[in-house]
């Protein structure tokens, strides 16, 4: 049973407001152990640069996948599969793409119970997302440069 702040009478767990005086009287809230933040390493910071650098590692896991597996594939001429080509550049891309992919998913997942550690995550899709952005304007310029009619 809570009492009333003002008046100090008991009154019912559900109740907002005293039946005897009148004052706001909030129920209690009950602390449940997933109300706090979970850190892996016990503090922010070092949740933070663990997000970060696991992140890293999930950005780059595609490319060591495509680095070494790739030439397995190129050993083998009954698989069908192009060593060289558009294929081949289509792979790649797909393989880069799926780093940023796991990272945004890994972000949405973690959010809620790793807070701390999703925003070494969250740090690292933003670096990703201004590299893009970059990347792309230095190709429109390039291409404006070159390539534009005049």
């Amino acid at each position: 049973m809570t009492r009333c702040p003002s008046c100090e009478t008991e009154l019912d767990e559900h109740t907002g407001f005293c039946s005897y005086c009148g004052a706001f009287a909030p129920p209690e809230r009950e602390f449940h152990e997933s109300d706090e933040i979970k850190l892996v390493t016990g503090s922010k910071i070092g949740d933070r640069v663990l997000g970060f650098l696991s992140g890293l590692l999930l950005l780059a896991a595609p490319t060591l996948i495509l680095t070494f597996i790739t030439p397995l594939f190129r050993n083998f001429k009954a698989t069908g599969i192009p060593s060289s080509g558009f294929y081949s550049l289509a792979m790649s891309t797909s393989f880069q793409l799926l780093g940023p992919g796991l990272l945004i998913v890994g972000f949405f997942v973690l959010r809620k119970r790793y807070p701390e550690f999703a925003v070494g995550f969250k740090w690292l899709l933003i670096i990703n997302i201004a590299i893009l952005v970059l990347v792309i304007a230095i190709w429109l310029g390039i291409w404006v440069l070159c390539f534009a009619p005049r």
